[in-house]
């Protein structure tokens, strides 16, 4: 981004709320910049400066807000490492230097805001150089600790020494972009990722090589091995994997079956071996599964199998297998971080097992209508209802946080928020649903109000077309012995589904963004025989 660019897209953020930006030293146009990158963000704010000088007294007395944006440096640690002070007489012992800066990263570490380090060059402070070296690293430890560590480039000693300024011109618009992006909400973690075969989970072609594929930790098959590691820790942390392959089905199954295979079929919740193209086969993939194609991650060594599925279903992720076993780390870093989570609960080690059993469990693609109802009926469904402790509430968390189908209204809320919502008077029900094919899980999460008030109303897509919802509500009204319910409802880019189902309730059929009223009757009219295809457990 150039500065004029900054300088205009900066000016739509003049009325926005500020942001508090703090340094000990001079940070020109960063804020400008900042500015701009948050309004492309579309989370428009526009800085205001720590004044210069009191970045320590900042750090140690100032009240923090969670729009704070610290810009750490050496000295702010180790205030004698600052280049414009020059060297003093005075040397700290190196525990004494670690001691210290030990005690600010502990300090703020807990603070609401973000911070990013600089990693600017320190003076000779020690007289023993490794000390030194030993010093910048672990302030470079303590600022990844802390948010983020902005390389060396960044800095230009002749430009501090002059007017004070630590960032190099050239350099503020990365490090804009950088700091917002961490600003901003963690993205939803990508849930389904899409393996190619050949070349890819081994090394060489089934069709052609056979058993002699290479996939052991050895030879050419190691960076293959390595590659299934990543997938197999990705897997047991709540990923889905799932195999493509333009090949017959036996020749796939005889290569997942391979005796060198680190994976093994049932890590993969399906295979899908045919002559079509890649997209299509996605495609069937993402309609079984009913998961939107943005969640899905496609590996391929080949760049023309990969142009077909990215100019098909631009929403995929697509990523290529490396040429080369030095680039495998990049792309398990990439793998890595659009996979990652916070937190890992029981539910996401379980998902692919989860999704085995909807895949199992699915209506054949002719059923339609009465047909329908009868293949739910054959399903042996159990539908168990709870109201999870304090300590159970994880997977409930995880559901209402969800950028979901079927989410009422996208709120998203911590953990502290919950507990307080539900120690104020709410009740927090999670089901559980049973079938034929096994358990799949936590399935759904509601917060309504003791006056049936409900705030937030979530279900998992594994479950979709199994009127889960609508024998759900028919028990929440005979728990809360209420003649109505009322539905707090906003349209999200996704929810479509929420939208429809709410406006199957409601006799105009007209949905908008606000509070829903929905009278007792009507839900059990809209439901029809839906509680009849479950076997209820209440709490």
């Amino acid at each position: 981004m150039k500065f004029l660019e900054a300088q205009q897209l900066a000016g739509d953020a003049a009325e926005a709320p500020e942001f508090l930006l703090a340094c000990n030293a001079s940070l020109p146009s960063l804020g400008l910049f900042l500015a701009a990158y948050r309004v492309k963000a579309g989370h428009p704010q526009r800085a205001r400066e720590l004044p210069f000088g009191t970045m320590r007294q900042h750090l140690m007395d100032a009240e923090h807000r969670a729009t704070d944006v610290r810009v750490l440096l050496p000295w702010d640690f180790l205030p004698e490492l600052d280049w414009r002070t020059g060297l003093g007489t005075n040397v700290a012992s190196e525990d004494e230097a670690f001691k210290r800066i030990a005690e600010l990263e502990s300090r703020l570490v807990g603070l609401p805001g973000i911070s990013v380090y600089l990693d600017v060059p320190i003076p000779p402070w020690h007289h023993c150089h490794a000390t030194n070296l030993a010093i910048r690293h672990r302030l470079c430890a303590a600022g990844a600790r802390l948010g983020a560590v902005l390389p060396e480039s960044c800095f230009a000693l002749d430009a501090y020494l002059a007017t004070g300024s630590v960032l190099v011109s050239r350099q503020l618009a990365s490090v804009a972009e950088q700091i917002v992006a961490l600003t901003l909400p963690a993205p939803t973690p990508k849930k389904v990722l899409v393996t190619d075969l050949d070349n890819v989970l081994w090394h060489g072609v089934i069709g052609e090589d056979g058993s002699a594929i290479q996939c052991a930790p050895e030879g050419r098959g190691f960076p293959h091995f390595v590659y299934q590691s990543v997938l197999r820790h990705l897997r047991n942390t709540g990923a889905v994997l799932v195999a493509v392959s333009r090949n017959d089905a036996h020749l796939a199954e005889s290569g997942l079956a391979h005796r060198d295979m680190l994976l093994q079929p049932e890590d993969f919740v399906a295979v899908v071996a045919s002559y079509d193209a890649k997209s299509a086969q996605i495609e069937q993939i993402a309609r079984q599964l009913n998961l939107g194609l943005d969640s899905f991650v496609f590996v391929d060594d080949n760049p023309v199998e990969l142009h077909e599925v990215q100019s098909r279903l631009p929403e995929v992720t697509t990523l290529r297998y490396p040429p080369s076993a030095n680039e495998l780390p990049d792309l398990c870093e990439t793998l890595a971080r659009l996979f990652s989570r916070a937190t890992v609960t029981a539910e996401d080690r379980q998902r692919s097992q989860l999704y085995r059993t909807t895949l199992s469990g699915m209506a054949p693609n002719t059923a339609r209508g009465a047909d329908l109802t009868h293949f739910l009926r054959e399903q042996a469904m159990e539908l168990m209802i709870r109201e999870p402790a304090a300590t159970e509430r994880a997977r409930a968390l995880q559901l209402i946080n969800k950028t979901n189908q079927f989410n009422l209204n996208g709120e998203r809320i911590d953990g502290t928020a919950l507990d307080e919502r539900v120690a104020a008077g709410d009740r927090l029900f999670t089901a559980v649903l049973r079938d034929r094919f096994g358990e799949h899980g936590e399935i759904l999460a509601c917060l309504v109000s003791r006056e049936g008030h409900v705030r937030n109303f979530v279900l998992s897509c594994r479950v979709f077309q199994r009127r889960v919802e609508y024998a759900f509500l028919g028990v929440l009204c005979d728990l809360l012995d209420v003649d109505a319910l009322r539905f707090s409802y906003r349209r999200t880019p996704r929810n479509e589904p929420v939208r429809r189902f709410l406006a199957s309730l409601a006799t105009d059929g007209e949905i908008g963004d606000g509070i829903f009223g929905c009278a007792r009757q009507a839900i059990e009219r809209a439901g029809d025989d839906a509680r009849a295809l479950f076997r209820v457990v209440k709490p």
